[in-house]
């Protein structure tokens, strides 16, 4: 389970997610971000 401090932390996990094409699996974590 992934804890972001801020915004900028999580934007550079998707990215860097998005890099190694993770999407998939990680999506569904989504709602729980919130």
């Amino acid at each position: 389970m992934f804890i972001f401090k801020n915004n900028k932390d999580l934007l550079l996990l998707l990215d860097s997610v998005r890099k190694n094409k993770q999407t998939i699996g990680f999506v569904p974590t989504m709602g729980a971000l919130h």
